[in-house]
């Protein structure tokens, strides 16, 4: 299904299987880590729950507030876009 993960003992952990909605995961940055490409028949907009698909819309934008705020914090500059 494609995601983050960090590498253990050899084996990828996905970081999506073991976190909690609402979790802040934190690991050194020397661990071996990445993001595999997300399965694109996987739909982010479901036409025909728009209850759904505005709460993934809500979590994207708070999450993205939540990132800038602590960039913000940590004095650390971020882009307005990334493509």
């Amino acid at each position: 299904s494609g995601g983050a993960y960090i590498v253990i003992k050899n084996k990828k952990l996905f970081l999506e299987d073991s976190a909690l909605q609402g979790d802040l995961l934190i690991y050194k940055s020397t661990i071996q880590h990445g993001v595999e490409e997300i399965d694109p028949n996987l739909k982010f907009i479901i036409p025909n729950n728009e209850t759904l698909t505005f709460a993934r819309i809500g979590l994207l934008t708070l999450t993205q507030r939540t990132i800038k705020s602590g960039l913000d914090l940590l004095g650390v500059s971020s882009p307005h876009e990334m493509k």
